[in-house]
């Protein structure tokens, strides 16, 4: 026979795992500590990048490279000619999706970031016509993430460095084909006037 301080037990660890149960459904899941990944800037095929163009506000230079059945990539400023068709490919796998590491929402203070006046502007003109530009900043303490910013948004994007930098390289040096070896012709005697003879020399 059971007795009446077990029954009193068994009611009392009851309550408990009732309670538990609707303390849990009651309490919010606890936040998680890892930070979601910033969706890219926008994704694109890389050949639907018709042009690349960097300005540089600080020297006034500007790189612009656009594609061209016949040299792949051309070289439109400072010097038009065919451009290095690999760094310029490299800067378009980039460039078609650029995803940044983090992002400060609604910055107000741009200058701290170097975006009230960007140093650099990329412009990138696909296909279709249409067009995405992105504002460079400062690089921050550690030197791994540079501040972005598109135009007409508050954000400001983190992207690390390694990716950026094959686009921002295009600005120096400038990505001219390395010239193509051209061979010399070889040089020929030439030919004596029809009926020439010898020089008879004497002898002693």
């Amino acid at each position: 026979m059971i007795r009446r301080t077990t029954w009193i037990l068994i009611g009392l660890l009851a309550a408990a795992v009732v309670g538990a149960l609707a303390w849990t459904r009651r309490t919010p899941p606890a936040e998680t500590d890892l930070t979601p990944t910033p969706a890219a800037i926008w994704e694109v095929d890389s050949a639907s990048i018709q042009s690349i163009r960097l300005e540089d506000a600080v020297s006034g230079s500007v790189v612009e490279v656009e594609r061209n059945p016949e040299e792949a990539w051309h070289l439109v400023q400072p010097t038009p000619g065919p451009a290095d068709a690999g760094r310029v490919e490299r800067s378009a796998a980039w460039l078609a999706l650029p995803r940044p590491a983090g992002v400060l929402r609604d910055v107000e203070d741009l200058a701290a970031f170097g975006l009230d006046e960007p140093a650099i502007k990329i412009v990138v003109v696909f296909q279709d016509g249409s067009r995405k530009e992105l504002n460079i900043g400062h690089t921050d303490p550690t030197g791994s993430v540079v501040y972005v910013q598109e135009p007409d948004s508050r954000d400001i994007l983190l992207i690390r460095r390694f990716g950026l930098d094959e686009v921002l390289g295009l600005l120096d040096p400038i990505p001219l084909a390395a010239p193509t070896a051209t061979s010399t012709p070889a040089e020929t005697a030439t030919p004596a006037p029809a009926g020439a003879t010898p020089e008879a020399t004497t002898s002693y």
